[in-house]
């Protein structure tokens, strides 16, 4: 009687253990297919061309439709390998990056916009605009600009050409071509036109 009653123990303890050991491979597999699936889910950014994330904003204009990739190259003559997106959405600004190949120069721009601003916050940008140009004619480096936006500069320090258009700012720089800093500025200018004309587009639509 002893012994049947110890081999129905040993039979009961076998087959918990297997039920056990069945439940942790059938929980790692669902573990897996998880991981998998998020693996697969994640999102590409922009450092890829090819496939990009949009902003959540809906009020922010993306920069690269401000300044498509095919003008810098019409205006410097040089062919754009590499782009990259820099959107700071608490501050409502859009940017770009467009670059050669090793990435070490390159043309950027960045456009600040106050419809695209959060509620609740007090970033405005027609102040931090007329902050920043006070700050450059203060270290003599402004160099005021006509016939851009509503106002504009270039700021010899940073070599950037700097427009405030109603409620938009931006500011664009050259540090990809081969030209000396004239003609870099005379690209950012030349750059900055059809910023202005295709923001203008945009906010007629």
């Amino acid at each position: 009687m002893k012994k049947n009653h110890l081999v129905f123990l040993a039979i009961l303890l076998i087959a918990i253990l297997t039920s056990c050991s069945s439940t942790k491979k059938e929980n790692s597999d669902k573990t897996d297919k998880n991981d998998s699936s998020t693996k697969q889910e994640q999102p590409v950014t922009k450092e890829n061309p090819e496939k990009t994330i949009k902003s959540q904003n809906n009020n922010l204009i993306d920069a690269e439709e401000l300044l498509p990739k095919e003008e810098v190259e019409k205006v410097l003559g040089i062919e754009i390998k590499n782009v990259k997106h820099r959107n700071n959405e608490t501050l409502g600004m859009s940017g770009m990056d467009y670059y050669n190949e090793d990435r070490e120069q390159s043309v950027w721009f960045h456009c600040f916009q106050q419809p695209a601003v959060p509620n609740g916050s007090d970033f405005n940008v027609k102040k931090q605009y007329q902050e920043n140009k006070e700050n450059a004619i203060k270290f003599e480096s402004a160099e005021m600009l006509d016939d851009l936006g509503d106002d504009a500069y270039y700021a010899k320090m940073d070599k950037k050409v700097c427009i405030l258009m109603g409620d938009y700012s931006f500011g664009i720089a050259d540090s990809l071509s081969d030209l000396d800093e004239d003609g870099r500025k005379e690209n950012a200018m030349k750059l900055a036109k059809i910023i202005e004309t295709n923001l203008k587009k945009k906010l007629e639509k």
